[in-house]
């Protein structure tokens, strides 16, 4: 009983290939491109990272300062008990980062670039308000 349709073969390299092969390895090949791409390949670019401390002018760390990250998206985070804060899964793109705490004057930077699958890093120095600075030297 023959198929209703016929198949054609080839020889690559002493092997025989059919028609119907070569086409599902060339589908699998591609299925393989797309999906190792991820993201990249569909449009969308891969995500970045933001990472840093936030230190006092003599380099101690500064727990607890709220820092944000305003550009493409509008993140924010809160320094840990090392003063280091973390921003994962960033679009790339120009970003405005504030760092606030109370006591410290505020810092702001409006020219954070985020690569897509890098990492950025960002040590920023807080300097104590002068309004810190008087009360912490009445107290003296």
């Amino acid at each position: 009983m023959n198929p209703p349709y016929r198949q054609l073969t080839r020889e690559f390299g002493g092997c025989r290939v059919s028609h119907s092969s070569r086409c599902v390895a060339i589908a699998t090949l591609c299925i393989g491109v797309w999906a190792g791409l991820g993201g990249a390949a569909r449009g969308a670019a891969p995500a970045g990272e933001l990472n840093g401390h936030v230190l006092t002018p003599n380099g101690q760390p500064v727990a607890a300062a709220e820092v944000t990250l305003d550009g493409a998206a509008h993140l924010g985070t809160t320094s840990d008990n090392g003063g280091a804060f973390d921003f994962s899964g960033v679009q790339p793109g120009t970003y405005a980062l504030k760092i606030a705490k109370l006591g410290f004057d505020q810092l702001e930077r409006s020219d954070v670039l985020v690569f897509g699958g890098a990492r950025t890093t960002i040590d920023a120095v807080l300097t104590p308000s002068s309004v810190s600075s008087l009360l912490h030297q009445a107290v003296r």
